[in-house]
């Protein structure tokens, strides 16, 4: 399947470049989900709401709050959120900040590196979020 001159689907490679080109992308998606599913959950939710005008102050002040950055999938959910104009007042900032940490958790356990190196193929400026994390030798270093 081809969208925009770029191959949505890793199964479809047409020759042996496109293999070549995809196989850096799918090594370094396992090695991102690999050490995401290493960064626990913070289990303290109790914190005072986090006030936020853009779901991306809120991603970036959960990110400094909570000593860890949001998985690749996570704060593309909240991208579009903001491209959509999806209101922040739907729930109040406490549960909104919740349901960020139950979509994180979800992500961290159950993505597939090969639905994320699909999803990198699609965005080339991925790397700004995914290079710190594989960077990163000590990701127990995050806490919770």
């Amino acid at each position: 399947m081809v969208n925009n001159g770029q191959k949505n689907d890793l199964y479809e490679a047409e020759s042996q470049k496109d293999v070549k080109a995809i196989d850096p992308v799918i090594k370094i998606a396992k090695q991102y989900q690999e050490k995401m599913e290493k960064i626990p959950i913070p289990s303290a939710h109790d914190q005072a709401p986090i006030p936020f005008t853009t779901w991306q102050e809120l991603e970036n002040s959960m990110s400094q709050i909570y000593g860890q950055p949001l998985h690749y999938a996570t704060h593309r959910i909240l991208e579009d959120w903001e491209s959509l104009r999806v209101s922040d007042s739907i729930s109040p900032p406490k549960n909104v900040v919740a349901v960020i940490w139950g979509i994180e958790d979800i992500h961290r356990r159950c993505i597939s590196h090969l639905e994320l190196a699909m999803l990198w193929l699609s965005d080339p400026t991925y790397h700004a979020i995914v290079d710190p994390i594989i960077k990163c030798d000590n990701v127990e270093s995050y806490h919770a």
